[in-house]
C-alpha cells in the first residue's frame, strides 16, 4: 500500500518512471514544480487515477493493473500511458465503486475488482465492461424466505478486500 503513486525502476535498480497524480487543489506549488522539473514523473491525464495504490498484479497477457481508491488503471506499455476505468453512475457496465480494494485474474483472463462497499465486479477484457456481484437483501420479503435465497446468490457484505482462488478453481473472497 502506498499514498505516493507507482514507482517504476529498471534491474539495476534505477528509477525510470515516477507515475504521480497532482490534484491541483491540494497539492502544493513546490510539489508541482518538482514534478514539473523531473523528466521522471508523470502528472496528467495519462498517469494513475489517484495515487493511494492498494493493488497491483500482472496478468497472463503481460498487462500490468493498479488499483487505486479512485479507480483502476492499465498501462499500456507501448504508449506510456495509463488507460483508467473508474465508476460511472450513468453506465451500467463500468466498475460500481472507485475504491478498489484488490485484483485478481481467473482462469478465463477475466479480473475480478474487489471494491470497497459495492461489491466485486467481474471485468471483461474483450469488451471492457464488467458484471457486478454484491450483497442483496430484498426489502419487500419481511417473511425471510426472500432473505435466505438472496443471501444464498450474493455476498454477505459489500467490502471486498482479497480475492484468491484454490487449485481445484474454487474462488475465495475476503469480505
Amino acid at each position: 500500500l502506498t499514498n505516493d503513486g507507482l514507482l517504476h525502476f529498471n534491474r539495476d535498480g534505477t528509477l525510470l518512471r515516477h507515475f504521480k497524480k497532482q490534484n491541483s487543489s491540494s497539492e502544493s506549488n513546490l510539489a508541482k514544480a518538482t514534478c514539473a522539473a523531473d523528466n521522471n514523473c508523470f502528472d496528467d491525464v495519462d498517469s494513475l487515477p489517484g495515487n493511494e495504490l492498494r493493488a497491483l498484479m500482472i496478468t497472463k497477457a503481460d498487462e500490468l493493473w493498479v488499483a487505486t481508491m479512485t479507480g483502476s488503471a492499465i498501462y499500456e506499455r507501448s504508449a506510456r500511458r495509463f488507460i483508467h476505468f473508474t465508476n460511472d453512475p450513468g453506465d451500467s457496465t463500468s466498475l460500481p465503486a472507485n475504491r478498489i480494494q484488490s485484483l485478481f485474474e481467473d482462469r478465463n483472463q477475466q479480473l475480478w475488482v474487489g471494491t470497497w462497499r459495492a461489491g466485486a465486479a467481474l471485468h471483461n477484457p474483450q469488451t471492457r465492461s464488467v458484471s457486478v456481484i454484491h450483497q442483496q437483501i430484498d426489502t419487500n420479503d419481511l417473511s425471510g424466505a426472500g432473505l435466505n435465497s438472496a443471501r444464498q446468490r450474493s455476498l454477505p457484505g459489500n467490502s471486498v478486500r482479497a480475492i484468491w482462488r484454490e487449485p481445484n478453481n474454487t474462488l475465495w473472497l475476503g469480505i
